[in-house]
């Protein structure tokens, strides 16, 4: 989804690698632990609604985000990134309602319902104003430290 969406970006790669395991291995444990008991449908419903619905306004306000090294100013590809990010915020809703309704005889698709919405608000976050605010400062810690232990 990223691809075409944009969002926030780290200086360095190995600021963006060390970013992403330590974002997902967070969301993962999240998703896991905190947020994969089962609940009430219409709750589970309820949430996921939320979720996606934030989900569409900042993809609706602000997709696709570039950044000061790609640039988008061609309105063809603008387009065409706004499309492509609807239809796959669509398909992971779809997903997300999926799980949710077959997780009566599953359990673990409770788990995966979870895991989907945190990695959907996670990334509408990394799209907005604050988002990049946010990441871009624990990218610069990140690198601090990286550029202390010689990684960079």
């Amino acid at each position: 989804m990223r691809k075409s969406t944009g969002g926030a970006h780290s200086k360095t790669m190995g600021g963006c690698n060390t970013l992403s395991i330590i974002s997902i291995s967070l969301l993962a444990l999240l998703s896991r632990y905190l947020f994969a008991n089962p609940i009430n449908i219409n709750i589970n419903y309820g949430i996921t609604l939320l979720v996606y619905a934030l989900g569409y306004l900042i993809f609706y306000l602000r997709v696709p985000v570039d950044s000061p090294n790609k640039p988008i100013v061609k309105q063809e590809k603008i387009r065409r990134l706004r499309k492509q990010s609807f239809i796959k915020l669509t398909l992971f809703l779809l997903l997300t309602v999926g799980a949710i309704y077959f997780a009566e005889s599953n359990n673990r698709l409770y788990s995966i319902s979870s895991s989907i919405r945190i990695a959907i608000l996670w990334h509408t976050l990394t799209l907005t104003e604050f988002g990049i605010i946010v990441l871009a400062s624990l990218d610069s810690i990140v690198t601090r430290i990286l550029g202390k232990l010689k990684f960079v």
